[in-house]
């Protein structure tokens, strides 16, 4: 029997041990279980002797493995980390040979005719006798192949690296004969071996595992290793189960340490010839923790980007409120002022009125995207239809840059069928036409600006343009076009400036629309930025011209012999939207409050009604809903201060008709209300 105080060494060495069979077995076992290749060699660089690992480093069983190492060079090809081919004589094996003893080399081995490659740590051993002749070499080799690529990303895997390396170092240094080898890589290895009768009365331990649990041979003398490490009987007997169980792979478990800590180990259990087990363990204490605190890290900065996404939120719906007044009656005074002065101060009003929402329209939208919670309302609609729209944007964008002397150019392909047609969000692609064609008109301040698009029939895309000879940006700036908060033209004396996120917001909703964005641009030539868009060729039944007007034609409905309810619990809002629909010569009915609306409807004969969602005592959604259940016909138009798509798929599901958003205009207002009254 193998006394309590026995190292591994003793242990094992021990006259005690059945036979000597049954001794190199237990250690032969212990030794193909090792991540360390070895590979024991003659005189000649012959492998005599090569473990699992070592095999399994190159593909090769032991024959192959002993015929390659008659004439090595004609397998493999070696090369250090530069790429440099090494020479034969630098060669592990060679060196071994030569009589050299070297703790590391890493190499990368190239099998000649597959052309494979695997990256190896080499370390060599070489035993000479008295008349320093060689006896035997001894070839360690570790598979880094996974290492090497993922060294840099990995700078904790480095300090792991560094402890085992002086773990090897330990080892060459203490090799003296064959048994000592093996002996001392169990005694070395930086992972917990702990060998035990079936009884679990003789437990040797290793380096590791006397230093992560505490206990030494001596401790356990006259205790049972598992009562001390797992004192919860109901555990022990799961930790017992597993263990007679010789399930294979590792499974986890809290070990009880000596000093009173409780630890997470990996442990695998494998059985060997004289009815002994052997335990590996990993302490996995500190990846748990890293893993946990990963695990709240992110935890809390989902938590941290809702509360800032219903934050932006609020925002957005706080300051569009009062500039829907702001730019509503400017819009109104703009009818009705005639001196030059005071147009112009209305003008600078609604110009950095606009600028500021769309300060805010950026920073919402870009939160979705952030997030991947931007959603498209998807259509059908007419290309020659969607480049009017943007044709008439470019135009509206012209006036308020002051541009009236800078050259429009629209170019289309000629002959263009009516029935091509996009599958897109109408409203997100003009959102992209107006960064771009905006973006255009702000930096040009004379020469021309040229907007068009051609057809890519094998790829079925449209390649849309915007072409500018405008200030153009430095080639050092190229890599920072598509980030957000980028504004690239900050020392330029530009009289309007731009919220640093219109091209970010660009490229993704072109990504979600299918397509792609580039650019090319010289300084002081002008820039062009280019993008794509699929495109359907639809039949005439199928895909009717959609009349787009320009803002001028949009017509003032004549409606005095018509009643609108408008349901909106913010007085200024509500005197706006009565100003614009002044030219209309309709009945107005206010309701300041969800129920006052309601009761209204009921009352009076309504031919429309433009519903806040956001009122008291009863939303917009519960107001529509009482609404349908007397006149499933009349046309309801939700109002928010909300822009969201998700806003406008919930409205049209809950039976709205139409979507405004504020702040109001009386072209969409007037455009609005001609659908519903011819």
């Amino acid at each position: 029997m193998i006394s309590s105080t026995d190292t591994i060494s003793d242990a094992m060495a021990s006259s005690k041990i059945p036979d000597t069979l049954s001794f190199d077995e237990m250690l032969k076992t212990a030794f193909e279980h090792s991540d360390v290749g070895i590979q024991i060699i003659d005189a000649l660089g012959e492998i005599k002797y090569a473990n699992s690992a070592a095999l399994d480093i190159y593909g090769n069983t032991a024959e192959q493995a002993v015929k390659i190492s008659q004439q090595p060079q004609q397998h493999y090809e070696l090369y250090d980390l530069n790429n440099n081919k090494l020479s034969e004589g630098k060669w592990p094996y060679q060196r071994v040979i030569n009589g050299e003893n070297f703790e590391s080399q890493k190499l990368k081995v190239v099998h000649i005719a597959s052309k494979k490659s695997v990256y190896v740590d080499f370390r060599g051993l070489s035993k000479t006798d008295s008349h320093n002749q060689l006896k035997y070499g001894i070839i360690y080799t570790r598979d880094i192949t996974k290492e090497i690529k993922t060294l840099k990303a990995l700078e904790q895997e480095t300090d792991i690296r560094k402890h085992y390396d002086a773990d090897i170092r330990d080892y060459q240094r203490q090799i003296k004969n064959d048994h000592e080898l093996l002996l001392n890589i169990i005694d070395r290895i930086p992972v917990m071996i702990v060998i035990y009768d079936e009884k679990i009365e003789k437990v040797a331990l290793n380096k590791a595992a006397r230093e992560n649990i505490g206990y030494t041979e001596e401790d356990l003398k006259f205790k049972n290793i598992m009562e001390l490490a797992y004192p919860d009987v109901a555990y022990r007997k799961e930790v017992s189960d597993f263990m007679d169980s010789l399930q294979p792979g590792f499974r986890d478990f809290i070990v009880h340490t000596k000093d009173g800590r409780d630890i997470e180990v990996s442990w695998a259990n494998i059985k060997i010839s004289d009815g002994r087990q052997v335990g590996v363990g990993i302490d996995i204490t500190d990846r748990k923790r890293m893993e946990q605190a990963l695990i709240e890290a992110k935890e809390n900065s989902e938590k941290e980007n809702q509360v800032q996404y219903a934050f932006i939120q609020n925002i957005s719906h706080e300051v569009r409120t009062p500039m829907n007044s702001i730019l509503g009656f400017t819009e109104l005074l703009g009818k009705t002022l005639t001196g030059t002065r005071e147009k112009e101060y209305l003008h600078a009003i609604s110009l950095n009125g606009t600028q500021l929402l769309r300060l805010i329209n950026d920073i919402v939208d870009f939160s979705q995207l952030d997030k991947n919670e931007m959603s498209l309302v998807m259509t059908h609609v007419p290309l020659k239809s969607v480049f009017r729209q943007a044709q008439n944007q470019m135009e509206g964008l012209r006036k308020k840059y002051k541009r009236d002397d800078l050259e429009i150019i629209f170019r289309t392909p000629d002959h263009v069928s009516r029935h091509l047609t996009l599958y897109t969000d109408n409203h997100r692609l003009q959102q992209v036409f107006s960064n771009l064609t905006g973006n255009a008109l702000k930096y040009t301040l004379q020469g021309s600006a040229e907007f068009g698009y051609r057809l890519e029939e094998e790829s079925r895309e449209v390649v849309f343009y915007i072409k500018d000879t405008g200030i153009g940006i430095s080639e050092h700036l190229h890599h920072r076009v598509f980030e957000r908060f980028n504004r690239l033209h900050e020392d330029t004396k530009v009289e309007f400036r731009g919220t640093g996120l219109g091209l970010a917001i660009s490229r993704h909703l072109v990504d979600l629309l299918g397509g792609k964005i580039w650019f090319e641009s010289v300084p002081g030539k002008g820039s062009t930025f280019y993008f794509t868009h699929p495109y359907l060729e639809m039949t005439k039944e199928s895909n009717p011209d959609i009349k787009i007007p320009t803002l001028d034609q949009v017509r003032v409905p004549q409606l005095s012999d018509k009643t609108i309810l408008i349901a909106e619990d913010d007085p200024f809002s509500f005197l706006v939207l009565k100003g614009m629909l002044a030219e209309t010569k309709a009945r107005i009915l206010h309701a300041p409050d969800g129920a006052k609306a309601v009761e209204l409807f009921n009352e009076n004969t309504v031919d429309l009604v433009l519903l806040d969602i956001r009122l008291p005592e009863m939303n917009g959604f519960e107001v529509i809903e009482k609404i349908r259940e007397v006149d499933t016909e009349v046309p309801v138009i939700a109002q928010t201060a909300n822009a969201l798509n998700v806003h406008r798929e919930k409205s049209k599901l809950a039976g709205f008709n139409g979507h405004l958003s504020k702040p109001h205009n009386m072209n969409t207002l007037f455009a609005t209300l001609n659908k519903f009254f011819q």
